[in-house]
C-alpha cells in the first residue's frame, strides 16, 4: 500500500465521536470516558486524511507521572500506510520530560514492529493485566538538551587580569 498523506493535529473532547468511528471499542462507557478524560488534558492527537480522522493517540501521564501513549488505533483501511509511525512520531516530539512510555500487549504484533521502527526500547513486562496477554512496556528516551558552556581558555583568563 502507498502511504497516506494525513495532518496530525491536536484531539480535543469535540473528537470523540471521530474517534469512536475510527474505534469501534469506545462505544464501551467506561473506554469512552477513559478516552474524554485523556483528551481534556490536551496532549493526545488525531490523524485526518482529506478532512477525515483515520486515528488517533492518547496521552496520559498515568504511568507513574510518565507521559504514557495509552492508546492509539489506527482505522483498519489506513493501516500499515505511515499513519501509526506520524502519530508515534508527533507524540514523541509534543510531550514533555525525558521519556515516553507505551504499553502493548504481546499479542499486538504490528505495534510491536512499530515501535521497535520507531527506536522504542524495551523496558519490561507486566504480567496478570489481560488474562494470558502479557503487557510488553517500551521507552524512548529524549537525548538530553544541549547546554552551551562559554569557552575560557588561557588566553581568556589572562586578558581579564
Amino acid at each position: 500500500m502507498s502511504p497516506l498523506s494525513a495532518v496530525i493535529r491536536p484531539a480535543w473532547n469535540a473528537d470523540l465521536a471521530n474517534l469512536r468511528a475510527v474505534d469501534p471499542t469506545l462505544a464501551d462507557p467506561e473506554r469512552s470516558r477513559a478516552a474524554s478524560r485523556a483528551l481534556g488534558l490536551g496532549r493526545s492527537w488525531v490523524a485526518d486524511v482529506s478532512g477525515v480522522t483515520v486515528g488517533y493517540a492518547l496521552i496520559t501521564f498515568s504511568f507513574f507521572g510518565r507521559p504514557l501513549m495509552e492508546r492509539m488505533v489506527v482505522a483498519e483501511a489506513s493501516r500499515r500506510r505511515g499513519i501509526g509511525l506520524a502519530l508515534l512520531r508527533q507524540c514523541e516530539a509534543a510531550h514533555e520530560g525525558d521519556r515516553l512510555f507505551v504499553t502493548v500487549p504481546t499479542s499486538n504484533a504490528p505495534m510491536v514492529r512499530l515501535l521497535a521502527k520507531a527506536d522504542f526500547a524495551g523496558s519490561g513486562v507486566i504480567y496478570n493485566l489481560n488474562g494470558g496477554d502479557p503487557e510488553l512496556v517500551y521507552v524512548k528516551i529524549r537525548a538530553p538538551s544541549m547546554t552551551f558552556v562559554p569557552f575560557k581558555g588561557e588566553g581568556a583568563d589572562a586578558a581579564a587580569r
